[in-house]
């Protein structure tokens, strides 16, 4: 996952829609500026579409959607639709309460992100969505957003392709050579050590007004 000159990192990144995403595939949003989301893929598990990763007492907890039917591989990102048997909003929301709740900056968001567990959503993609506009609000900052019309396997150098390169096993993960992972004051870093690339909300919660400055300083700037 590299760029090889100072033209080529500023064309559109084309990427998936995450949930949360982390702190590096913001960084990557923030960096190129215009976004082209995937619309047409097929829905891919052990990836962070359904799920994001934030810090707690004992270490980092992975918080799950849970989906109908969210196996299928054949079945469109778009067409993805989400089951709410397991009440996993209520136990998302209640599980960032008792991470956060002792951060510098979790009252100052909270009112703004608990509606987003409140209200139902029938498919995956909308909630997503949603949520990354959300993100955009509290990180103040605004995007050139698009979507694709199709599915196409190779965009060749038109755009920078980072469809499924930034994933929760790091070692699958593509390689990043200008993305460096950003240091901060976590809440429970003197308990657990600092826990890198954890959910864009672990970074607002700690930073707050501060967290898009932290996010472009993770990005190397190349010079051609």
């Amino acid at each position: 996952m590299q760029d090889k000159s100072k033209n080529s990192v500023k064309k559109p990144v084309l990427i998936e829609l995450q949930y949360f995403g982390p702190v590096q595939y913001f960084a990557r949003l923030l960096f190129h500026e215009k976004v082209i989301f995937e619309r047409y893929e097929h829905y891919q598990k052990a990836t962070w579409r359904n799920r994001c990763q934030i810090a707690m007492p004992d270490g980092p907890l992975t918080l799950s959607i849970h989906l109908k039917d969210g196996r299928d591989q054949r079945r469109s990102i778009t067409e993805v639709k989400i089951c709410d048997t397991h009440k996993w909003r209520q136990a998302h929301w209640m599980s960032l309460c008792t991470a956060y709740r002792s951060s510098p900056y979790f009252e100052y968001y909270e009112d703004q992100l608990a509606p987003l567990f409140q209200n139902p959503h029938e498919r995956l993609w909308d909630f997503s969505f949603q949520a990354f506009e959300l993100t955009l609000k509290l990180l103040k900052v605004d995007l050139d957003i698009s979507f694709t019309d199709r599915f196409v396997k190779d965009h060749g150098d038109s755009v920078v392709d980072l469809r499924s390169a930034i994933l929760p096993n790091a070692r699958k993960s593509r390689p990043d050579l200008i993305y460096q992972a950003p240091s901060y004051q976590q809440v429970f870093e003197p308990k657990i050590g600092f826990l890198p690339n954890l959910s864009v909300l672990d970074l607002l919660f700690s930073t707050g007004p501060n967290a898009a400055d932290v996010l472009r300083s993770a990005m190397l700037q190349l010079e051609s």
